[in-house]
């Protein structure tokens, strides 16, 4: 049975999906706590079956085949990205997906704290963590990404 990664405002379907996202805390990608993503797993886009990527040994993505999304916005990049084309994550390292600033654990919506955050159009490291923190204030303007679970 394929896994889907799937960038969504909704549940699609009644699979069971988690959101990947970190908090070092709660979850936790390099200590595996409660992680979305299984190793030496293939993710595919849920509406054509196109490979996006497989997973590491330690069930982390070092590039992807194709983007989470297929389509881009005008701007998608900071310093004043676009929400609707940007995804929270909580990853600051894209190399490992250690856990970075999450929006006080991903309880804050206030400009008051900041989160981590990837952009689905993109192949590369980016497309799950980036340098920059983004103000939590736009939080319900972000996406998430969800995973299929097994």
């Amino acid at each position: 049975m394929p896994h889907f990664l799937r960038e969504f405002p909704n549940r699609p379907d009644a699979h069971v999906y988690k959101a990947l996202l970190v908090d070092g805390v709660s979850r936790d990608a390099k200590a595996l706590t409660d992680w979305v993503l299984q190793p030496r797993t293939t993710y595919y886009h849920p509406h054509d079956d196109i490979v996006i990527g497989t997973t590491t040994d330690t069930a982390v993505f070092r590039a992807l085949t194709e983007p989470i999304i297929e389509t881009s916005s005008a701007q998608d990049t900071p310093p004043h990205p676009t929400p609707a084309v940007l995804a929270w994550t909580g990853i600051a390292n894209p190399a490992d997906f250690m856990a970075g600033e999450s929006c006080n654990g991903w309880s804050d919506s206030t400009s008051l704290s900041t989160g981590r955050w990837g952009r689905p159009t993109v192949t590369d490291g980016s497309a799950f963590g980036t340098d920059v923190p983004f103000d939590c204030g736009g939080f319900n303007q972000f996406r998430l990404y969800c995973v299929e679970q097994p």
